[in-house]
């Protein structure tokens, strides 16, 4: 893949080593500044980590209340108090499924993607630039990696929980 790694140098072998390290120093402060980012929205809008991830499931479309429980990991009786929560507050609302009318979909509120638009959007902005400087070819590796390290993360999420 890359020149540097390939020679089978003692020096190629410490950078590869070098390389590793910052990646993985990379990632956990990544994955730190994620959570620290995420619970200062969370104190702006009085949401816990739990509803966070709720109103993230839904930024990305309506879905059913059985699919956000999946999604972020709580039963269906759990979830149906969080959303009920939400909705109370304003930051989302239930609409019967266009398809299955017995169906009821949740939906992210006007609240809601105006708190996406204020917190999250303008690191949405800063991350386009910074893919703009890579090929495809990298981008496309890049997108490979992050779905192999969500895997692992996912892997060990399930083995945590038993």
């Amino acid at each position: 893949m890359n020149e540097i790694f390939d020679s089978g140098s003692e020096k190629s072998s410490t950078d590869r080593a070098r390389a590793v390290a910052a990646l993985e120093t990379g990632v956990m402060r990544w994955q730190d500044l994620v959570q620290i980012y995420d619970e200062a929205v969370g104190a702006r809008y009085g949401l816990n980590a739990k509803e966070r991830q709720a109103l993230s499931v839904l930024a990305q479309g309506a879905r059913t209340a059985g699919e956000i429980a999946q999604l972020v990991g709580l039963k269906p009786s759990s979830i149906t108090a969080l959303l009920d929560r939400l909705e109370q507050r304003g930051f989302l609302g239930r609409q019967p499924d266009p398809e299955d009318r017995r169906r009821t979909n949740v939906v992210a509120s006007d609240k809601t993607l105006a708190m996406i638009a204020e917190c999250y959007a303008p690191l949405a902005e800063e991350g386009r630039k910074l893919w703009s400087q890579y090929s495809d070819a990298e981008l496309t590796l890049f997108a490979e990696l992050m779905a192999r390290i969500i895997k692992v993360q996912e892997d060990a999420l399930r083995r945590l929980e038993g």
